[in-house]
């Protein structure tokens, strides 16, 4: 009898413990079976800076719009970094922005063939925002994309639109040269203020003595003194 209650009681633990083990078995497969499907779709890693001035611009805006609808929204870290993923199969438009700097926007398509729409794709790439003028309108040539990006057949891989970047490299270069001179008479008003207190400019004349006749420097056009005392030198 005491053996026979001994196997019955050693038999329910070796059950229980069975069970046990098959409890864990199926949660382990259940969430092997969950990484499976989340991999089941596969999406394009954009990993680059924002910078500014050859520095990366921390604290820049990120605006992800899936066709029109926003997507997502972000900042970038210390040194002006982002990492992000987008879906496969959708068109998104990524616009960086930053207060006192011009928008870019960049053009994604990120629709792959059929046998690469379960693969992870990762794209690296910088990005320059450049000071704007203040109170000033942003330039028309500023508002398209200033790159496409889609998946190349030929590198089997996502690339830039080599011809649309390359003219829209030009336009934004001119843009940024004219933004620079805007930028720079403003920083110059800005300083002239802080010292003198005024807004105007102001005009400094360096006289050189015997290399230099003053009075065709700044000449008095309507002085009868001046075309009496330069007869022959003054301008007319």
């Amino acid at each position: 009898m005491r053996i026979s209650k001994f196997v019955h009681t050693f038999s329910k633990k070796i059950n229980r413990l069975m069970t046990f083990k098959s409890s864990l078995f199926l949660l382990f497969f259940f969430l092997l079976s969950g990484v499976a499907m989340s991999q089941d779709q596969g999406y394009l890693e954009l990993v680059g800076q924002v910078q500014q001035d050859g520095k990366g611009l921390e604290g820049a805006e990120i605006k992800v719009l899936k066709g029109t609808e926003n997507a997502d929204n972000l900042l970038t870290s210390a040194g002006g970094k982002f990492i992000f993923n987008l879906d496969l199969g959708h068109v998104y438009t990524i616009i960086f922005l930053k207060n006192g700097s011009i928008t870019k926007s960049v053009l994604v398509d990120t629709k792959v063939p059929e046998q690469y729409q379960k693969q992870i794709f990762s794209f690296k790439f910088k990005i320059d925002l450049f000071k704007a003028p203040e109170g000033q309108e942003p330039p028309k040539e500023a508002a398209p994309p200033v790159t496409k990006l889609a998946y190349s057949d030929v590198y089997e891989d996502f690339d830039y639109d080599p011809e649309y970047s390359k003219a829209r490299k030009t336009e934004m270069d001119q843009v940024k040269q004219k933004m620079a001179v805007e930028v720079a008479k403003q920083e110059a008003a800005k300083a002239t203020q802080a010292i003198t207190g005024k807004e105007a400019p102001i005009l400094v004349v360096v006289q050189l003595a015997g290399g230099n006749d003053g009075l065709n420097t700044l000449v008095p056009f309507g002085d009868d003194h001046y075309h009496r005392a330069r007869p022959k030198l003054g301008l007319k």
